[in-house]
């Protein structure tokens, strides 16, 4: 459990100093859903370890390594009523998280639906476009997911957003849909409200911002980095849905600079090699901490 702690608070310190994970949208979720992997690793694994002899069967081998590693170990073993109440914990943490994300998806997957059935008796569906179109007079673009995921798009942005324009935005939330992108976005909010942690805490911000560059860069590539930035700027910042991934969903202006400005922002092959890294790095913070002190008291006199 003292990994798992220790990740969750360190984490989100090492990451948000790393602006690389910005530039490279994918490094910057495989870090942060890989430090959120692992915390809940080493809760998942707290109970059966306090229980488990697992130093006993290390030292069984003859091998010098082994036998070090099980007294490593065996120092983090504590057998009796301390080890029973620990596993107990990190048993009900764990069911903890568990049922809160399962009421998470539950609740998510209906607003989603709720949502869909009244915006389809609102507006018509444009096969041409892909979307359902609703009479509303300001520039509104978002995506639902669910049984039939579902792209909204105002009146209003039809008409003052250009063809390309346009098919910018359509793309950027077809990027969401195809990434799965809502799941993401879902299990950082599970999360949040299940592990009152500054890494569970910050992950719904940061995994938002991230899906939404991942989506910006999908649709640059297709149809221009400059016909992204300049759709999201003709855009307004609305309210949609809570399970909807908007166009002008996360950082806009943070959004816009990396598509503008990408030689300003951190995209070198450095950066992004030191997002791995330090991805790597927080990853294994906690077990490699413990682990460490473990061994320490075991070649103390």
């Amino acid at each position: 459990m003292g990994g798992a702690v220790l990740i969750a608070t360190t984490a989100p310190v090492l990451l948000r100093r790393c602006q690389g994970m910005v530039s490279a949208p994918t490094v910057g979720l495989v870090a942060w859903l890989g430090a959120a992997v692992a915390a809940l690793g080493m809760m998942v694994a707290a109970g059966p370890l306090a229980l488990l002899d697992a130093h006993l069967w290390l030292a069984a081998h003859a091998k010098p390594f082994s036998g070090f590693l099980a007294g490593c170990i065996g120092m983090l073993h504590r057998p009796g009523a301390a080890a029973f109440a620990a596993s107990l914990l990190a048993s009900a943490i764990v069911v903890h998280v568990f049922l809160v994300l399962v009421r998470t998806r539950s609740k998510r997957r209906n607003q989603a639906r709720a949502y869909s059935r009244t915006l389809e008796r609102l507006g018509r569906y444009d096969a041409g476009l892909g979307a359902l179109v609703v009479p509303y007079s300001k520039p509104v673009c978002f995506c639902l997911s669910g049984d039939a995921p579902l792209i909204v798009i105002s009146s209003g942005a039809l008409r003052t957003l250009t063809a390309r324009q346009l098919d910018a935005v359509l793309s950027h939330e077809r990027a969401h849909l195809k990434g799965r992108h809502h799941t993401l976005t879902a299990v950082a909010q599970g999360l949040s409200r299940a592990l009152p942690l500054p890494l569970f805490r910050a992950l719904p911000e940061q995994i938002e911002l991230l899906v939404e560059r991942l989506a910006d860069e999908r649709a640059g590539n297709r149809c221009g980095r400059d016909q992204v930035a300049s759709a999201l700027l003709r855009m307004v910042e609305h309210t949609v849905p809570g399970t909807a991934l908007a166009a002008t969903g996360g950082s806009v202006q943070t959004r816009v600079s990396y598509l503008l400005d990408p030689a300003g922002c951190p995209r070198l092959r450095l950066q992004t090699l030191a997002s791995w890294l330090v991805a790597a790095a927080v990853t294994a913070l906690g077990p490699a901490t413990i682990l460490t002190l473990a061994c320490g008291l075991s070649l103390a006199p």
